[in-house]
């Protein structure tokens, strides 16, 4: 599967998947999974394409992804500009 990426778009890949660890890493905190919880706080990751100059946001689904069995998370609002 992986070797039918181009290098670059399994780059971005790989950097996405890094603001996701980044955003659950986020969620050890207690002070911050607890606002996060009872909904005071939304998380949110980004990503800026320096080469197309596109951004890509979406926020934590910290119910799904609590829900996730893998450790992944789940993330809804999706957007993307360019």
């Amino acid at each position: 599967m992986f070797n039918t990426f181009k290098f670059d778009a399994l780059n971005v890949l790989f950097i996405q998947e890094s603001i996701n660890h980044s955003l659950l890493n986020l969620l050890t905190y207690p002070w911050i999974e607890e606002k996060v919880a009872n909904k005071e706080l939304s998380i949110h990751g980004g990503y800026y394409n320096f080469i197309d100059c596109s951004f890509e946001k979406w926020t934590l689904d910290y119910r799904g992804t609590k829900s996730e069995e893998n450790g992944r998370i789940a993330a809804k609002n999706k957007i993307f500009w360019s």
